[in-house]
């Protein structure tokens, strides 16, 4: 199975690696103080250290966090690292605002307080170069022919080829690189280095030594099988409706881009709450809290509006693809790496990609392109006001990887283009719906979802009817004729999208 065999190719690289670093790393006496530009002071414990000094935590300080977006927000230029010990602090404030709420009512397990801040601490430890640019670009992979990861547009969920029939449940709303951390994390070899670190420490934690990393690992899917249904709450602090990933990310990205964005994550710390629901003890918000978690939804839907889908921003993203597709195709292998192997972008980073030659012309190119800032410019905008009646708007949302090959294909032959000069990108839209899921006590044992309180359905159901948005991107000097190409290669789909003028006319701007 698959499963297996992407595990014994990560515990084959990380075997030499971590044996090497347990080598050279020393017993730590003192915690260590982080400064932080959003959170301020971080304390991390001796045995945390022991983790963030390993060669693949420092990898993440070489992966942007919002990938190309620097080229468009000078000053995106924070990392995965960065935002990992943001969310490991942020974890911890969750643990703390649980236990105060209680009065004491509510004894938290130690060691599960220890693998909540761990499992937060590693939780994008296998995400690759340029982050979720890449993603799309390995989650697409086969092995013999047999998808190792597929998407599913329509629903939104991520689901395994062949990597565990047995379990499908384990998988099923994991993004591509989070079932690579879990991989990770299951390996004998980091299992094993695991135990090195226990040993170290031990005698400072005692319960260390029931530390399961199988357990951090699956809270890092966001699974309860290894944790019950009476923790939930637990590894719904990791991957949950609000969880602590949404909470550093939101601000930190809005930060890093100049966004104003607004979520009081103080008041939210105050109305936290674990709420039990059919014997299910979840993360919820008392009624006062509700706000802060609108604010969360219109935070992420502001992100993904003014910074992940812009055109600027795309147009850099869809350049990263055709580097990742030229390298993947032909013999220049960075750092000796396949990549058609998703184990190889465990391992890369983003200067990996940038900052070295190539032996492909073509990629060498590419670099060039990317790093003069050179980009692909709009030839066609699809959005709500582009759409020349309520069927094409339907047939848009019905696009797939089969039409946008299509559409390229069709409009780069009837100008004599050469492959690659035009691109479709269609970007996913925001999945806000997971945080109407949200739990809200009314009264003592009186609760229902946000999504019943504010209409988080309805709103992402909004956004994508009226502020998705797709681009036709192209090198060629003459935009409009790849405009008028491709408007009419969409008019001829089996379902048909038919556009006015202002899909040419925004795509001036």
């Amino acid at each position: 199975m698959l499963e297996a065999k992407l595990r014994t190719r990560l515990n084959d690289y990380l075997s030499p690696l971590l044996n090497d670093y347990q080598k050279k790393i020393t017993r730590r006496l003192e915690p260590k103080i982080f400064r932080d530009v959003i959170w301020g002071f971080h304390n991390y414990r001796p045995y945390e250290i022991a983790i963030i000094d390993l060669p693949l935590f420092q990898r993440l300080r070489n992966l942007f966090q919002t990938s190309l977006a620097l080229f468009t927000y000078p000053c995106a230029v924070h990392s995965r690292f960065e935002h990992s010990l943001g969310v490991a602090s942020v974890a911890s404030r969750l643990l703390s605002a649980i236990e105060e709420r209680s009065g004491g009512h509510l004894d938290l397990n130690p060691v599960m307080k220890l693998e909540v801040r761990l499992a937060a601490l590693l939780h994008d430890l296998a995400h690759g170069p340029f982050s979720h640019s890449s993603e799309k670009f390995y989650e697409r992979l086969t092995d013999e022919g047999f998808p190792i990861f597929s998407h599913n547009r329509i629903s939104n969920r991520r689901i395994t080829g062949r990597l565990n029939l047995e379990r499908p449940e384990l998988f099923a709303e994991s993004s591509a690189s989070e079932l690579l951390t879990y991989l990770l994390l299951t390996t004998d070899a980091f299992k094993t280095f695991w135990k090195f670190v226990v040993g170290m420490y031990e005698r400072d934690e005692p319960s260390l030594r029931e530390v399961d990393p199988e357990r951090m690992a699956s809270m890092i899917l966001g699974a309860d099988l290894k944790i019950g249904s009476h923790g939930r709450f637990y590894r719904e602090i990791v991957n949950g409706p609000f969880d602590a990933d949404k909470l550093d990310y939101l601000p930190r990205d809005g930060y890093f881009t100049g966004l104003d964005l607004r979520v009081d994550i103080e008041r939210l710390l105050h109305t936290l709450k674990v709420v039990t629901q059919d014997s299910v003890r979840t993360l919820g918000v008392v009624t006062s809290g509700s706000s802060v978690l609108e604010q969360v939804i219109f935070a992420k839907s502001q992100l993904f509006s003014s910074v992940y889908h812009h055109h600027k921003v795309r147009a850099a993203h869809q350049l990263l693809l055709q580097l990742l597709r030229t390298l993947s195709e032909g013999d220049s292998r960075p750092r000796g790496l396949d990549l058609n192997d998703p184990v190889s972008y465990t391992i890369l980073d983003d200067y990996d990609l940038l900052g070295s030659a190539h032996a492909e012309s073509k990629a060498e190119t590419i670099v060039t392109t990317i790093k003069a800032r050179r980009l692909p410019k709009r030839a066609l905008v699809i959005t709500y006001p582009c759409f020349a009646d309520g069927e094409s708007r339907e047939n848009f949302n019905r696009l797939d990887e089969d039409d946008v090959k299509l559409i390229e294909a069709q409009v780069e032959s009837e100008l004599n283009l050469h492959p690659g000069d035009v691109m479709v990108d269609i970007p996913e839209p925001p999945r806000v719906f997971g945080t109407g899921q949200a739990l809200v006590e009314l009264a003592p044992g009186r609760t229902m979802l946000l999504q019943e309180l504010y209409p988080a359905g309805a709103w992402a159901k909004a956004y994508v009817g009226y502020r998705r948005v797709a681009y036709i991107f192209t090198t060629s000097v003459d935009r409009r004729k790849v405009g008028l190409a491709a408007k009419d290669a969409l008019r001829k789909l089996a379902d048909p999208i038919k556009l006015n003028e202002n899909a040419l006319d925004l795509a001036k701007t």
